[in-house]
């Protein structure tokens, strides 16, 4: 069998880091359990209860940091290690197989109250080109690229919630 090759990888990180994304937060509801949320299933093509979405804040290419090289330049934590943005010319050479996603909810730019799933779209139309919105303002919710199920988040005015991601593709 044949193999993809590092930099397939990371052309195909390429061409995700170039499109527009959408936090989604769904699910309002209860879980049977709510200290152990269901684990995320690969076939999900779309959140429960959806609430609303808000377009990513920052999309871009990332690789592991490498003590020493990268020393000076910014970090980004994630999943208890740090990642250093890459340009897409040296996407290539420095294997930026990864995409990080990040959007931040101030207040209440989507609609308050609990929400247990959160996930980012790809492809989604709307008639508007607010970076909030509503599901009534959504045409199609695009692509469900990736989601977890969480513990109940509790959102309320005065809250700032900063949701991430990092994609190995």
């Amino acid at each position: 069998m044949a193999i993809a090759t590092i930099n397939s990888h990371v052309e195909l990180a390429k061409y995700y880091a170039s499109k527009d994304f959408h936090l989604v937060l769904g699910k309002t509801s209860p879980w049977s359990n709510e200290q152990s949320p269901p684990q995320p299933k690969d076939t999900t093509s779309a959140l429960q209860e959806v609430i609303g979405y808000k377009k990513a804040k920052k999309v871009a290419l990332v690789r592991p940091a490498q003590p020493g090289t990268d020393d000076s330049k910014q970090k980004i934590q994630y999943g208890n290690r740090e990642w250093v943005e890459v340009s897409q010319e040296n996407a290539i050479t420095e294997g930026a197989k990864y995409v990080y996603l990040q959007a931040e909810v101030v207040g209440d730019e989507l609609p308050l109250g609990t929400y247990r799933q959160v996930g980012f779209t790809m492809g989604l139309k709307s008639s508007s080109d607010k970076l909030n919105l509503v599901p009534s303002e959504v045409q199609d919710a695009g692509t469900l690229i990736f989601y977890d199920n969480k513990q109940f988040q509790n959102r309320v005015a005065q809250t700032t919630i900063i949701e991430s991601f990092i994609m190995e593709l």
